[in-house]
């Protein structure tokens, strides 16, 4: 996602094989994680699988492990 454009979607950056190509704005994802607390997947509708919460960010999962160890915290 480039940017929150409102409740009703976002504009997304698109990347393909010559750069980036900027979309306009695209609809949320109606899907919701089933089994949990209303939590809706982050994504755009109509993109192809899987949802956002079965997605793990490498890098945010990086900084969340370094500020655990800062913290002594165990992580994992």
């Amino acid at each position: 996602m480039l940017w929150y454009h409102d409740p009703h979607g976002a504009v997304w950056l698109r990347w393909n094989e010559n750069g980036g190509l900027l979309s306009p704005r695209l609809s949320w994802c109606p899907e919701r994680q089933p089994g949990a607390d209303d939590n809706a997947c982050v994504l755009f509708a109509g993109h192809p699988a899987p949802h956002s919460w079965d997605v793990v960010d490498p890098l945010m999962y990086a900084r969340a492990a370094k500020v655990a160890a800062q913290l002594g915290l165990p992580f994992g």
